[in-house]
């Protein structure tokens, strides 16, 4: 049985630490969390985040010490599921079994951040979800398990997020028995690049990080646009005219809006390069 300790705040990881409690193939050890006090129920979880689910059914919470002398105790595979901060590699290289990360992105094509947004703007016809060993490089480690699926024209960047959900849920239930195995049930990315696939890789400073555009772009681009910066609690797309911003919506989804603080999720700081 392999012992796991899982790295998370969002309500999927709350699933992963139910899912992993319901098998008989792995150990849940503890997990590291924050108390983000953020509102998920956008997510469509029916479950709270980590933080609180954790401190509701007695699960360890590790600091960083208690993360190491757990380590130092015994072989330990973690988890990564949607986790926003990079692991340092002194502390990837402690995992003697590995870090298994939940990547919302088809790898090796989509690496790095907000893949949604890219997805859409680039006009891509398939996204897609990875599970894949860490290393010192972003996104770059053995891929244990990929599944892509299809977007259409209507799709938004929160279609998308949601679809992708949903896809790393399936891929971990495909995949569960294969976690005992380790790296060795994973195949080098190089794998694929050798097979004519492409690498591209995204940061927190990309060029189509920046949500302005102009009336002098195409309208395919603002149409684009309009579907790739719409998410819960983050601003859209805009025009800006003088001090003023004329936001873009898609036509279907003014719905999916909340209430919740607007965030620009090209300040997070998970992946730099």
């Amino acid at each position: 049985m392999t012992n796991i300790i899982l790295f998370g705040n969002q309500p999927l990881a709350s699933w992963v630490v139910d899912t992993i409690q319901k098998s008989n193939a792995l150990n849940l050890i503890g997990v590291v969390t924050e108390d983000t006090n953020r509102d998920f129920s956008h997510h469509k979880i029916d479950l709270p985040a980590l933080y609180e689910y954790a401190s509701n059914n007695n699960i360890p919470i590790l600091d960083d010490s208690q993360l190491i002398l757990e380590l130092e105790q015994r072989p330990i595979m973690g988890l990564t599921v949607r986790w926003p901060k990079l692991i340092k590699e002194d502390v990837i290289n402690k995992f003697e079994q590995g870090i298994l990360n939940f990547h919302g992105g088809f790898l090796p094509r989509w690496r790095g951040l907000n893949i949604p947004t890219h997805v859409i703007m680039e006009g891509a016809t398939h996204s897609g979800a990875t599970l894949h060993y860490l290393d010192k490089h972003i996104d770059t480690g053995p891929i244990l398990a990929r599944q892509n699926f299809e977007v259409n024209s209507q799709m938004t960047a929160y279609d998308i997020f949601l679809k992708t959900q949903s896809t790393l849920q399936s891929l971990f239930l495909d995949n569960i028995d294969k976690i005992n195995l380790g790296k060795e049930a994973a195949t080098n990315q190089q794998i694929f690049l050798n097979n004519d696939e492409v690498a591209q890789s995204y940061n927190s400073n990309h060029a189509q990080g920046n949500r302005s555009f102009h009336f002098s772009d195409e309208p395919y681009i603002l149409e684009r646009a309009a579907r790739a910066f719409e998410f819960p609690g983050y601003e859209r797309a805009y025009i800006e005219i003088g001090n003023q911003k004329i936001y873009l919506t898609p036509e279907k989804s003014s719905k999916i809006r909340n209430n919740t603080a607007l965030i620009d999720p090209f300040k997070n700081n998970r992946k730099k390069k």
